[in-house]
């Protein structure tokens, strides 16, 4: 494996559903595996009742780490890495939310290219 890129990134939704969110990184694409070394999430408008971070591509959803009961304005980071291969896509899905919530997801790590 050669490194890459080195990933430093945002994704907001400013104007949350009520319900479940999902804030996610694009895809992974061919080739590369994305090391994430740090994830953090804020809800910065309420709280709410749950958050579940992990790989993804499509419906499924790979979850690794969660936080239950999540308060407003907090922010909640991982304390893994995650490994996201060609394909899949980063996920933090935060459940419970408040129509217009604004949510933040900031994610730093390694983009592989793998020989």
């Amino acid at each position: 494996m050669r490194l890459k890129n080195i990933i430093t990134d945002e994704v907001i939704k400013g104007t949350a559903a009520s319900g479940t969110n999902d804030l996610e990184s694009p895809l992974v694409d061919p080739g590369t595996i994305l090391e994430v070394r740090h994830v953090a999430v804020e809800n910065r408008t309420t709280a709410y009742t749950r958050l579940v971070i992990g790989g993804a591509d499509g419906l499924s959803f790979f979850q690794k780490e969660e936080e239950d009961s999540p308060s407003a304005n907090n922010i909640y980071w991982t304390k893994s890495k995650f490994l996201i291969p060609a394909g899949k896509k980063l996920r933090a899905r935060l459940t419970g939310c408040t129509s217009g919530d604004d949510l933040h997801m900031t994610y730093e790590g390694y983009l592989w290219e793998v020989e």
